[in-house]
């Protein structure tokens, strides 16, 4: 069977299981690199159509909505000296930024997830908690050096249009290779439970055969979620990790559990005297 079908007979079918059983398990892992590279391809996809559009807008809101600071080597100062609320349209509250403020608490940021004070930025942490960055870490390239900055619209676009080429250069290139170890550490994890099914057959596989079945099982998990990308509600699917579970239970029952022949489970007629 072509590699280009697995993807579609590796939903529902018995005897391309039974062809997996039998292949080596190189090919095993250079399927894994084909959809690597199917799921490369959909990434770029989604970058350049969604990912992109949705931060070009909201840098552009930015520009327009953040007031103009300074950075004078020490502290960060506003031309006004009432915090400044930044709130979004579709994402709500973004950011809150006082300068009369030092230090703040975890009370003090309130809702906001990002709180910029004169010397340092806090970031909400999901799980409860502080993320504290010092602006001079970011600014000052050492104790004897002062770096004087200007925040403004004209700064934000300078700096978003010579980071976006390598931003979205670095992340399609190491998608790949992310990808394709992800898929191997779930193969490796998911092929454990593979070798329980495995103790349902009569006649039990190699634990090559096993790998190979669960590599080509993880397919209807990955073409789901590759299409999450565009169509979210799909994610809903899986629940989380307990629904990709179970899911890949199905999968390798009906990979190593189901691909048993009858000749294999029933034993063979008794010859009558």
């Amino acid at each position: 069977m072509k590699i280009t079908q697995a993807p579609f007979y590796s939903f529902f079918s018995i005897p391309f299981y039974r062809e997996v059983i039998m292949m080596p398990l190189r090919k095993g892992f250079l399927y894994l690199l084909y959809l690597a590279g199917i799921a490369t391809a959909v990434f770029a996809v989604y970058v350049s159509l969604i990912l992109v559009p949705r931060v070009n807008n909201f840098i552009g809101w930015m520009q327009q909505e953040m007031p103009p600071l300074f950075w004078n080597g020490e502290s960060l100062t506003m031309s006004t000296q009432e915090a400044y609320t930044m709130f979004h349209p579709e994402l709500g509250l973004v950011a809150v930024i006082d300068t009369n403020q030092k230090d703040i608490t975890l009370a003090q940021m309130g809702d906001a997830p990002v709180f910029v004070t004169s010397e340092k930025v806090y970031i909400k942490r999901e799980g409860g908690g502080l993320n504290l960055y010092p602006l001079a870490d970011f600014f000052n390239q050492g104790p004897d050096t002062r770096m004087e900055v200007q925040f403004d619209g004209n700064f934000i676009d300078q700096f978003y249009r010579s980071w976006k080429p390598w931003a979205i250069f670095s992340a399609l290139v190491f998608y790949l290779p992310f990808f394709f170890i992800w898929k191997i550490v779930a193969a490796l994890f998911y092929s454990l439970f593979g070798l329980l099914v495995n103790q349902f057959r009569k006649n039990k596989l190699p634990y090559s055969a096993v790998l190979n079945v669960t590599i080509f099982a993880l397919t209807p998990m990955i073409l789901i979620q590759l299409l999450g990308f565009f169509i979210p509600v799909l994610n809903l699917i899986f629940l989380g990790f307990f629904g990709a579970f179970v899911v890949m239970w199905i999968y390798l029952f009906l990979g190593i559990k189901l691909t048993e022949s009858a000749s294999e489970v029933e034993p063979p007629p008794e010859s009558g005297l």
